[in-house]
């Protein structure tokens, strides 16, 4: 099974869509959250950061899979948001496969933060908990020896 499998199967296009592009009405199959870090985003305070995987099911059937940085600090004036979009993780069939490409997406980086996406431990356990039909990862290249 991949990725795109899975966000096909959880026929999430019900009820209100969560956005609206020029591509359309679009519901979101997939949104963990692999990071969750920084301060508490008040006065001398790193901004808090969260790091998630995201498919967006749209409504022609279109899935397009982003890795989202949302960062939040008061005296900036609220959220900003970085996101790439990378298709090739529709591809995946295992957990390792989709924090490989996770964490090679380069960000823009600001004062505060890291130029890649981060996945800790706590999100790699999000993305085992929420994916439960795919692997953590393949077998070990000599475990068949």
């Amino acid at each position: 099974m991949t990725l795109r499998e899975i966000a096909v199967s959880r026929k999430a296009r019900k009820g209100q869509a969560a956005g609206i592009t020029a591509d359309g009405a679009y519901w979101l199959s997939v949104k963990i959250a692999i990071y969750i870090g920084g301060g508490d985003g008040i006065g001398q305070s790193r901004p808090v950061i969260e790091d998630s995987l995201i498919v967006r099911h749209y409504r022609n059937g279109e899935l397009r899979a982003y890795a989202a940085r949302e960062s939040w600090h008061h005296d900036r004036g609220g959220s900003s948001w970085s996101r790439m979009r990378r298709d090739t993780l529709l591809d995946c069939s295992t957990v390792e496969e989709i924090i490989q490409i996770l964490v090679s997406i380069p960000l823009e980086s600001g004062e505060y933060e890291s130029g890649r996406f981060e996945v800790t431990p706590e999100g790699k356990q999000r993305l085992i908990d929420d994916l439960t039909e795919l692997p953590e990862a393949q077998p070990g290249p000599d475990e068949s020896l």
